[in-house]
C-alpha cells in the first residue's frame, strides 16, 4: 500500500520561521513562540537538517523575546551540537549570537561573550549572511555598552540600522536598534560625572523620544514598556524620583499582560529602589519582595540577591534584626550563586568560541 506520509519538509518552513520571528519582534509574543514550536514540532519528525535547525534557533529567538532566556540557551545548545556535527558554520554562529544574547540577559558574560560575537561578526561578513550580520552588531552594542565603550557600540549599532535598512533586519528591525541607541545613551548618562550630565541626560531623552514613536506608530507595546522603564532609568540617574516612579508605573502596566519574568524582575527592582529613595519603606518592602518572588522565576539571577539585599536592610530599619539578618544570608547565597553561574557560562562560550579554530585550520 502506497504512503502518503511526508518524507521532507513543507517547502513553507522557512516562510513561516520569518513570520515566527516577525511577530516577536513586533510584540506579539505568544503568536510567534507558538508559530515557532509548530513549525520545529512539524520538521522533528523528519530527522536532522538545516530547517530543523533553522526552526530551534528560532525558537531559542521567540523564547527569549519573552524573556524564557533559561529555555532559550538550552535550544542554542542543541543547535550549536548539530551544526557542529553537520559542519554547518553559520548555522553555528546564529546559534552562538542567540546564546550569548540570551545568557547575557540573565548573567555575567562580557568576558566570554565578546570574542564570541567578533567571531560571528567575521563568519557572517565573510559568507554574506547581512541578517546575521546585523544581530551580531546588534549584540556587539549592547554588549559594548556595558563594558563602557559607548562610541564604539554606537558605530556597531549605526552599522546594524544601514543594514536593516537594506534587508537585513529580520532579527533586529530597526525599532529594536533605536531602543539599542537610547539604552546606550542611558549607560553613556550613568557612566558620566556629574557636571557633564545635563547635555547628556537631553541626548538620552531625545532618543528615547524618538524610540518611543516608533513603538507607538507600531502599535508594540512589548517595546514600549521598555522604552517607559528606559524613561525612567534616566530620571533616576538625574535624581528624578518621583518622575521615574510614575515611568516605572506606566512600564509595570503595560508588562503585566506579558509577563516577561527577567525584564518584570528587573522593572520590580528598579521601582523598589525608587521608592527607597523617595522614604516609601513599606511600599519599598513590598515592592522588593515581589520583585525577589518574580526573579526566584529564572535564578540564578542578579535581581534575587538585590532584593534580598534590599529586604535585610528593610527590614533593619523597621527594627527586625532576626529576618534582616535571614534576607542578608540569603542574598550572600544568592550572590555566590550568580557568580558561579556565570563563571560557569563565560566558561562554556569560550569552550564553544574556540572550537572554531578547526574552521581557520581547514580553511
Amino acid at each position: 500500500m502506497k504512503s502518503f506520509m511526508r518524507t521532507t519538509p513543507p517547502a513553507d518552513s522557512a516562510a513561516e520561521l520569518d513570520e515566527a520571528i516577525r511577530l516577536s519582534r513586533a510584540g506579539r509574543l505568544k503568536e510567534g513562540l507558538k508559530a515557532a514550536l509548530a513549525v520545529t514540532q512539524r520538521l522533528r519528525p523528519h530527522g536532522d537538517g538545516p530547517m530543523l535547525r533553522r526552526a530551534l534557533n528560532t525558537l531559542a529567538v521567540c523564547q527569549a523575546a519573552q524573556g524564557r532566556f533559561i529555555e532559550a540557551v538550552s535550544h542554542c545548545l542543541d543547535v550549536y551540537e548539530r551544526a557542529h556535527d553537520a559542519n554547518d558554520q553559520l548555522a553555528e554562529c546564529h546559534a552562538l549570537a542567540t546564546l550569548a544574547a540570551s545568557a547575557g540577559m540573565i548573567l555575567e558574560t562580557d568576558e566570554g561573550g565578546y570574542p564570541v560575537l567578533r567571531h560571528c561578526l567575521d563568519v557572517a561578513v565573510g559568507q554574506g549572511d547581512v541578517t546575521l550580520e546585523a544581530r551580531v552588531r546588534s549584540l556587539l552594542c549592547i554588549r559594548l555598552g556595558t563594558m563602557g565603550q559607548f562610541d564604539e557600540a554606537e558605530r556597531q549599532n549605526h552599522a546594524a540600522l544601514k543594514l536593516a535598512a537594506t534587508g537585513g533586519g529580520l532579527l533586529t528591525p530597526r525599532s529594536l536598534l533605536l531602543l539599542n541607541l537610547a539604552v546606550l545613551a542611558a549607560k553613556r548618562l550613568r557612566a558620566a560625572a556629574e557636571p557633564d550630565r545635563p547635555p547628556l541626560a537631553l541626548a538620552a531623552r531625545a532618543r528615547t523620544t524618538e524610540a518611543m514613536a516608533i513603538a507607538q506608530q507600531e502599535s508594540n507595546a512589548v517595546l514600549a514598556a521598555r522604552i517607559h522603564y528606559n524613561f525612567g532609568d534616566i530620571d533616576r540617574i538625574v535624581g528624578d524620583a518621583a518622575s521615574a516612579l510614575v515611568q516605572f508605573d506606566h512600564a509595570l502596566a503595560i508588562e503585566e499582560n506579558f509577563r516577561s519574568p527577567t525584564f518584570l524582575s528587573n522593572l520590580l527592582m528598579a521601582r523598589s529602589e525608587v521608592l527607597i529613595s523617595l522614604s516609601r519603606w513599606d511600599d519599598a518592602l513590598a515592592a522588593s519582595l515581589r520583585a525577589f518572588h518574580q526573579a526566584e522565576q529564572h535564578r540564578p539571577a542578579r535581581d534575587t540577591a538585590t532584593a534580598a539585599a534590599n529586604l535585610a536592610s528593610l527590614y533593619s530599619r523597621r527594627g527586625e534584626p532576626e529576618l534582616a539578618a535571614q534576607w542578608q544570608a540569603r542574598a550572600d547565597a544568592e550572590t555566590a550563586d550568580f557568580l558561579r553561574e556565570s563563571r560557569l557560562v563565560r566558561e562554556k562560550l569560550i569552550e564553544l568560541w574556540s572550537q572554531q579554530s578547526r574552521w581557520a585550520a581547514a580553511a
